[in-house]
């Protein structure tokens, strides 16, 4: 059985690792599933395009899974697009941003789309989208995969 990549902690709140990216590396605090806000990773579980109900209210149909994605307001709009097209109406899947912080600015390096096992230890990786503008970016989001998904992508896309 695949599991994920376990976290090695260099601190109690640093990650060690090394994705060749210096700055990404020195700050990256956490790499996890599910719902993550940190300075190097959001994520957040995307709700079924078929649930309807929340907190006992009804909505229309995608409704959830559009406010599911609102999380990530960079999100470009090509990939937000693939996602809707991509996903099973019925499945839970888990978005996942990989950026950094330099001087107060934010640089995103992309994004890693997975579908979440009904055991929540073994997601399939379903899709990943480098957007960063450098390589470092790609290897990036090529490490983070390993803590976060058992299989490979299929496809990848450069957004660059």
């Amino acid at each position: 059985m695949e599991t994920y990549k376990k976290a090695i902690y260099r601190t109690p709140n640093r990650m060690k690792i090394d994705t060749g990216h210096k700055t990404y590396d020195l700050n990256c605090q956490t790499a996890s599933t599910g719902n993550v806000v940190s300075n190097n990773q959001l994520s957040f579980y995307l709700r079924p395009y078929n649930e309807t109900e929340c907190n006992g209210h009804n909505f229309e149909t995608g409704r959830l899974l559009e406010y599911d994605l609102n999380h990530f307001a960079d999100l470009p709009n090509s990939v937000r697009y693939e996602i809707l097209e991509t996903v099973n109406p019925n499945k839970i899947y888990c978005l996942y941003e990989f950026r950094h912080w330099n001087k107060g600015k934010k640089y995103i390096h992309g994004y890693v789309l997975t579908e979440v096992s009904k055991c929540y230890k073994q997601d399939k990786l379903i899709r990943s989208y480098t957007t960063g503008k450098t390589n470092k970016s790609q290897k990036i989001i090529d490490t983070m995969i390993n803590y976060i998904s058992v299989s490979e992508p299929s496809p990848k896309y450069n957004l660059n």
